[in-house]
């Protein structure tokens, strides 16, 4: 489910990117975009819609909501894809996505804080949080990317 731009993105380009991002799993997708694509995507809606709902802000990360006779995509820019990223969208079924620890030997090392953990005779204290985790993606039919925007 990748669909590679290479240049400048039309409306057309962007539905049809969208069909197979929902052709499996969840008809609610989460979608991070970069800033170039949030910009290309805002400017579809400038001359057509009339926003009555402003975007809303979840857990402090706005959310802008689109809405394509494929599924619903929940939008939000993600500023960390920028240089060799900087024109992507990836979408994520986040049914498909889960937090995964290491563990065995009986030993959990999801993330946790260990407390005083600074040298012996230190006039300070210091914490740290320790985890060995990351994310696992399922069925990978059920995400996409947009890449490769650039206006």
């Amino acid at each position: 489910n990748i669909t590679d731009v290479g240049g400048v993105m039309d409306e057309s380009e962007w539905w049809n990117a969208l069909r197979p991002a929902f052709r499996y799993g969840k008809k609610t997708k989460l979608g991070l975009a970069s800033q170039v694509a949030v910009d290309v995507l805002a400017g579809y809606a400038r001359s057509k819609v009339q926003v009555i709902d402003q975007p809303r802000e979840k857990y402090g990360v706005k959310i802008m909501e689109l809405n394509s006779p494929h599924g619903r995509l929940m939008l939000a820019t993600h500023y960390l894809l920028e240089g060799a990223y900087a024109g992507d969208v990836i979408i994520l079924d986040m049914d498909q996505v889960a937090h995964r620890y290491l563990s065995g030997n009986g030993v959990n090392r999801n993330t946790h804080i260990n407390k005083e953990v600074q040298t012996p005779g230190t006039d300070s204290r210091q914490d740290e949080y320790l985890g060995e985790c990351g994310l696992q993606f399922g069925l990978e039919k059920t995400h996409a990317l947009v890449s490769g925007i650039t206006g």
